[in-house]
């Protein structure tokens, strides 16, 4: 429940969301606008990305809108939201261990908000706000979604402890290698081993994807840029053998 503060912001940005058919403010304003009722969870509109961000020491929990090609003032205005999950402390562990690294920044993990919804459908996850009357009807559904959905995933993904059994299957099959460094950078081995064998029952092939890596790692050779590429299933296999949790 927003206070009187909060709800004077709201009508304030209400106001701008019904104000123009200009694709652009249209967006900003929706971001401010989802930005007021999260920011009880820690969340913030950073206008320039584009993006409402949560930080938590080293921990970035980001919600991307991504304007859809053709947006038009009076005849489009889309955006599909992506969820991201990104850690400076493992950046800078990346950046200190290159040879036990699958890539050279803080990302951890991330879906389209569509992905998480477990729906496949061509606007699922699109914040449609082409039509003033349906603007807010549309963001409360979003905030919804949100609220319901994208927090218990942020929350998924935060405790070493948890984050083997929690994770959903979607991005554990995505991100394996990633949320392998990232428990062995929190000092989590036990769990890292407990992550690998769940990613292993995942998919039939997945423990002759994952031979190929450690067949790489063991004999000295870094994975070419399509086997090290994030998602990539040999990758796991290759971070699994360097970082001694296989």
């Amino acid at each position: 429940m927003l206070d009187e503060q909060g709800q004077r912001i709201v009508r304030h940005v209400e106001a701008r969301l019904l104000e123009t058919d200009q694709p652009e403010p249209v967006i900003q304003a929706a971001g401010a606008w989802l930005a007021v009722h999260l920011g009880p969870e820690g969340y913030a509109w950073l206008s320039s990305r584009k993006t409402l961000q949560k930080v938590d020491h080293d921990r970035l929990e980001q919600i991307h809108f991504h304007s859809r090609r053709g947006n038009r003032a009076g005849q489009q205005i889309m955006f599909r939201l992506v969820l991201s999950v990104r850690n400076c402390g493992l950046a800078q562990w990346r950046h200190d261990h290159p040879h036990q690294a699958i890539r050279n920044d803080g990302y951890l993990c991330g879906h389209g908000l569509d992905t998480l919804l477990g729906t496949c459908g061509l606007f699922d996850g699109i914040v449609g706000l082409t039509h003033q009357a349906k603007r807010i009807p549309r963001l409360q559904d979003f905030l919804t979604k949100l609220q319901q959905v994208a927090l218990p995933w942020f929350a998924s993904t935060a405790d070493p402890d948890r984050l083997p059994a929690d994770v959903p299957d979607a991005t554990l099959l995505a991100s394996a290698a990633e949320l392998t460094e990232w428990l062995v950078y929190c000092g989590a081995t036990r769990q890292a081993r407990a992550l690998v064998e769940r990613w292993l029952t995942l998919a039939p092939d997945n423990p002759a994807h994952f031979a190929v890596g450690r067949e790489l790692a063991l004999s000295g050779a870094a994975p070419d840029h399509s086997d090290r590429y994030p998602g990539m299933p040999q990758a796991l296999g290759w971070t699994a053998t360097v970082l001694k949790v296989a």
